[in-house]
């Protein structure tokens, strides 16, 4: 494959993908609110804010994170662990300062998007096999975890929180949903 068919493949996923994102902007735009949400009432506490970053959080994520780096990465992995006591305080003032205002940075905003086939022996030559796998930045995965750490307690109390969610819950698969909606159906058939 040479450069101009390179560039070519490239165009043609951009074009996908970003057509892909305008066609569900647009279904969401013109679906109600009844359609895309559920109706019931928010049954539990508000959340108005997240609780304060600590640099000791920061210290043990950035001691967990794995050595590998991306190509957003502006300071490569290893060297943020290693300096880990230096930029922890930082990151911690980041996310608060991010957390107070309500606005995620610009520049986290930005990911390397790459094509991954969906499925093993699916035509190669056909954008429709492929989807989009979008790499973050470090310090934007850590971001992200930082508020999910202040997230997750407050959706797993709230008596909206369906129990057989299993989407990015630790210890929760498709098998453990697909385990726990047969248990249910089994109950409801042998009461």
């Amino acid at each position: 494959m040479n450069d101009s068919d390179c560039a070519t493949m490239a165009s043609n996923f951009c074009s996908f993908f970003s057509d892909k994102v305008e066609r569900i902007k647009t279904s969401v735009k013109s679906a109600s609110l009844g359609q895309l949400f559920s109706t019931s009432r928010f049954s539990g506490q508000s959340l108005s804010s997240f609780g304060s970053v600590t640099s000791g959080e920061v210290l043990k994520m950035i001691t967990k994170l794995p050595n590998k780096s991306l190509p957003l990465d502006v300071l490569p992995t290893l060297l943020l662990k290693s300096c880990a006591d230096i930029f922890a305080p930082i990151i911690a003032h980041l996310a608060n300062l991010s957390f107070e205002q309500g606005q995620f940075p610009t520049k986290f905003k930005l990911a390397q998007v790459l094509p991954l086939l969906k499925k093993p022996g699916a035509d190669r030559s056909q954008t429709v096999n492929y989807r989009p796998i979008s790499n973050l930045s470090t310090i934007s995965k850590l971001m992200e975890r930082l508020v999910l750490c202040r997230l997750r307690p407050h959706l797993l109390s709230s008596g909206n929180f369906n129990p057989l969610q299993s989407a990015y819950r630790t210890g929760h698969s498709t098998e453990t949903a697909c385990t726990a909606l047969r248990l249910r159906q089994h109950l409801q058939i042998n009461r």
